[in-house]
């Protein structure tokens, strides 16, 4: 394909259709990779149109979690609400922010490899 001087090729992005990286998954770095290489279209949008948009998160979770991780519950929740009225969602997302909060304020204190 080429661009519109039709000399110039364009580089061609192939890792598009890519939606999961299994072994990122599977052995994570950090607690977030788990979730960010996981249905990887989905969470960029979550992050872009929710994430980012939070201006002033609920003042309780920001007392309890930071502003950062307020954001985080916050974004988790909602795709939690997009998985159905299944508890176990909720239960499942609502974990895993606190977890990768926790564990995101664990590497500012404990020495990180």
């Amino acid at each position: 394909e080429y661009e519109s001087d039709g000399k110039t090729i364009k580089e061609i992005k192939w890792d598009r259709g890519n939606n999961i990286w299994s072994l990122k998954t599977a052995f994570p770095q950090y607690t977030g990779h788990v979730v960010r290489y996981w249905n990887m279209t989905v969470n960029n949008w979550l992050t872009f149109y929710i994430f980012y948009r939070i201006d002033k998160a609920p003042k309780v979770l920001v007392m309890l979690q930071g502003e950062k991780g307020a954001k985080v519950l916050v974004t988790r929740i909602a795709s939690a609400l997009f998985h159905g009225v299944y508890p176990c969602y909720y239960f499942f997302f609502f974990c895993t922010a606190i977890l990768t909060n926790a564990i995101d304020t664990l590497r500012l204190i404990l020495p990180t490899f």
